[in-house]
């Protein structure tokens, strides 16, 4: 995946400044019941275009930081 840079927690690279950009693209609930949709139906996530797979990739990687965070 090419963003998985961005998914690494790499603190080096990912700044407040990224962090404060990466907030515009925050799927909102319309998208991601589309996604659920779209995987409940047997579809997969590497059919979707490059942005698409782009936005599904920032919902889980919230998830995993609301994880981590609740964890810690």
């Amino acid at each position: 995946m090419k963003y998985k840079i961005i998914f690494s927690l790499d603190l080096k690279i990912l700044t407040t400044d990224t962090i404060d950009i990466l907030q515009h693209f925050i799927p909102n609930e319309s998208e991601i019941k589309a996604f659920a949709s779209y995987l409940s139906d047997g579809k997969s996530i590497m059919n979707l275009s490059d942005e698409d797979r782009f936005l599904y990739g920032v919902k889980i990687f919230l998830i995993n930081i609301i994880t981590f965070l609740f964890v810690f």
